[in-house]
């Protein structure tokens, strides 16, 4: 089982678009930077990760990438909820980074 890699990407573009993006507040751009950076150093530490079918941290971690990424389209409304996605965001780091762990174990 692998983490959904190429989701992750798509997170991580829309977090460095939106980082370039001057409807966003320059706070916020940065911190879209911040975290485009973070994901990008989850996803090149999970790359070449595999895990046990079904782990559930990997569910977890695909299923609130793909969440993450539904919210990112929609660019509008993110500008009405962006602490909530930053957050949200901010979680998924962790969580990519608990899975990180896991996949030490499996080396």
């Amino acid at each position: 089982m692998k983490l959904d890699c190429v989701e992750l990407t798509k997170t991580i573009i829309e977090c460095f678009d939106n980082s370039l993006d001057n409807r966003f507040s320059s706070g916020e751009r940065k911190e879209f930077l911040v975290q485009g950076k973070k994901l990008r150093g989850s996803l090149v530490n999970l790359l070449s990760a595999d895990f046990n079918e079904g782990t559930i941290e990997v569910v977890e971690a695909n299923k609130s990438i793909k969440e993450i990424n539904e919210k990112l389209k929609e660019k509008d409304r993110i500008l009405d909820c962006i602490a909530a996605i930053f957050s949200e965001i901010s979680k998924l780091v962790s969580i990519l980074d608990d899975t990180l762990k896991l996949a030490a174990g499996y080396v």
